[in-house]
Formats: structure tokens, C-alpha cells, sequence
């Protein structure tokens, strides 16, 4: 399990507010599939149990006990020409429009393929809050409604890909981190109204080979992590 510290305070915080009634989810996602039974599909049901709420017809997201230290979710097809994802939204259904969000993941490929996250809206696919794509060249690139970049990083089969969206929701920018290196600073999405509710991880319509996803964990980062954290 890959947890980065401030997930970490943010699960203690979150313990210690369920009792208080009024104060927001600190933690409105955390899947890192540690609890599932293993070499058997996934569940749907939510994120109140740490899974998907949907998986595309002809998807099969298994958890794995390999390659990842911890169980991961294995994602992968037995036929192409649609693209597949897991589609994961954050607890209660909510959506978040203001202050800061964090969503953090690990993805390890099998292979140099095409494999995709989108970050969108609750119950929806039309806002497009980030598009990142694992090209089969190694290249990575990212849009939202916006014009679409290549990023200044490449991948390679089996290495650990451990990402990071940091929203400003307020100011309608994000970051982007790669293995603690910052790719994309204060990008701004395009995206007017609205607010994040659900991520999609899968894969293209013409990807064979699988993707692995583990510790995908979604959380509003407090004034004292944003300072450690240089969440500014």
C-alpha cells in the first residue's frame, strides 16, 4: 500500500470528525482494495466499501494479489473496439465545486498500451476536469477542456506510476505530480460550473494488454497539509 503521509492524516482527521455531524468528508474516496477477496471480480458497491460503482460491459477488473506489494485491480478486456473503465464516484454521491481535492493512484502497465483516467462530474462523463492517457509509445499526455499536451515524462512496462491531481476549485487550476515530480503547474481545467464527483480508469478501445490500479484515494487536504505538503 502506497499511502502518501497526508492521505494518511486525513484518514486519522476523518475518524475523529464522524462524530461531529457538520464538518465536511475529509476522505471521500479511499480504494485500496486490501480487504477484497482475491482472483475474483470486483464489486460495485462504492465507495462506501472502497470499489466502483460501475464496470463497462466487457471489462474484467479482478483483484490481484500481483504485482504490487498489496492487492491492486486488475483491469483488462477480451475483445477491443470500446473503450472500458472503472468508474469510481466519491461517498454520498457527493461533488466538490470548491476548496481543494486531492486524487491520488497508483497505475502500473503490463505493457506500452493505451490506458486512460478521466476525471469528471457525479453521474456524468460531459465535464472534463483532466483526460490523462498512457500512449503506446510511452508517452503521456493530458487534456480536459482545454487543448491537450504531451507531458514532459514516458513510461515503460511494469514501472510504478504514482499520481497526483492537486484542484484549486476555486480558482479552476490544478497540478499534476509523477513520482513526487511536478509535471503540470497551475493548468487551468476550462471547465465553468460544476464539480468533480467521479474518476474512470481504463482502457482504450484498442488496448490489449492490462493496467494495474491500486491505493486510489480522493481527499480535501487541510490548511496544515496544504503548507506541508506546498498545496498553495
Amino acid at each position: 500500500m502506497l499511502l502518501r503521509p497526508s492521505v494518511a492524516t486525513a484518514l486519522m482527521l476523518f475518524s475523529s470528525s464522524l462524530w461531529a455531524g457538520s464538518e465536511p468528508n475529509l476522505v471521500l474516496l479511499d480504494a485500496d482494495f486490501n480487504d477484497k477477496t482475491l482472483n475474483v471480480l470486483i464489486g460495485t458497491g462504492g465507495a462506501i466499501v472502497g470499489e466502483p460503482v460501475a464496470l463497462s460491459s466487457g471489462l474484467q477488473a479482478v483483484v490481484s494479489p500481483v504485482p504490487l506489494p498489496t492487492p491492486s485491480l486488475r483491469l483488462g478486456q477480451s475483445s477491443t473496439g470500446s473503450a472500458r473503465f472503472a468508474e469510481f464516484e466519491f461517498l454520498g454521491g457527493e461533488e466538490v465545486s470548491t476548496g481543494r481535492l486531492s486524487i491520488f493512484m497508483v497505475l502500473k502497465p503490463a505493457a506500452l498500451d493505451r490506458y486512460l483516467v478521466n476525471i469528471r462530474e457525479t453521474t456524468g462523463a460531459t465535464l472534463q476536469f483532466a483526460n490523462l492517457v498512457l500512449m503506446n509509445d510511452g508517452a503521456i499526455a493530458l487534456s480536459d477542456s482545454n487543448a491537450g499536451v504531451l507531458l514532459g515524462a514516458t513510461y515503460i512496462p511494469g514501472q510504478n506510476l504514482v499520481f497526483e491531481f492537486r484542484y484549486d476549485m476555486d480558482a479552476g487550476t490544478y497540478d499534476l505530480w509523477l513520482n513526487n515530480t511536478l509535471l503540470v503547474n497551475d493548468r487551468s481545467h476550462g471547465v465553468v460550473g460544476g464539480g468533480i464527483g467521479s474518476i474512470y480508469v481504463g482502457l482504450d478501445n484498442t488496448t490489449t494488454s492490462q493496467l494495474f490500479l491500486d491505493d486510489l484515494s480522493v481527499t480535501r487536504p487541510q490548511p496544515t497539509e496544504v503548507f506541508a505538503d506546498g498545496f498553495e
